[in-house]
């Protein structure tokens, strides 16, 4: 009897598909991160555009954003759109991170075609977003031109202008 029990815990315990949001290989800082990045920019952020309800809170999901400078990519336009997390896409929360009228330096990839689906329905190809697999966010400080965020894996403050030097051999 305790023999079935064993056996039945066994294919018990291997039956289940166990699937997990967001896994990623790891999550490392800024500066291991960026170069993965289409875009690197400094921002300052405009107004939050779209909001959703997320556990009865209204969470913005996407918001407009000023390019102040450009270190990685090419950009047409100087306002940008970036889309956040749904709940679903494996994408930082917007108003985790980010606040109307404040500068960051951000890794940005493309955003997806929302008419198919899986992002969210006005997201075009041409917006952008940023992956939580890894630290894509720092927030400047603009009066103190100091960067907060974990930017090694010792680091979490900088002055800008040392941190761009930095950046900026990270990524040619």
């Amino acid at each position: 009897m305790t023999k079935k029990i064993f056996i039945s815990s066994i294919l018990l315990i291997f039956s289940f598909n166990l699937t997990f949001g967001c896994t990623c290989g790891s999550n490392k800082s800024f500066l291991r991160t960026i170069s993965n990045a289409k875009v690197v920019a400094l921002i300052k952020v405009k107004q939050f555009l779209t909001y959703n309800e997320i556990y009865d809170q209204s969470t913005p999901m996407s918001m407009e954003v000023e390019i102040i400078e450009l270190y990685k990519g090419k950009l047409s336009e100087k306002k940008i759109t970036i889309w956040g997390d749904n709940g679903m896409l494996c994408r930082p929360y917007l108003d985790s991170y980010f606040k109307e009228g404040e500068f960051y330096i951000v890794g940005l990839f493309s955003g997806g075609d929302g008419s198919k689906g899986y992002v969210h329905k006005n997201e075009r190809i041409e917006d952008f977003s940023i992956s939580s697999c890894g630290l894509y966010i720092l927030y400047l400080n603009k009066e103190e031109e100091k960067v907060y965020g974990e930017i090694n894996s010792f680091r979490n403050e900088m002055n800008f202008e040392k941190l761009k030097k930095k950046l900026l051999r990270k990524l040619n």
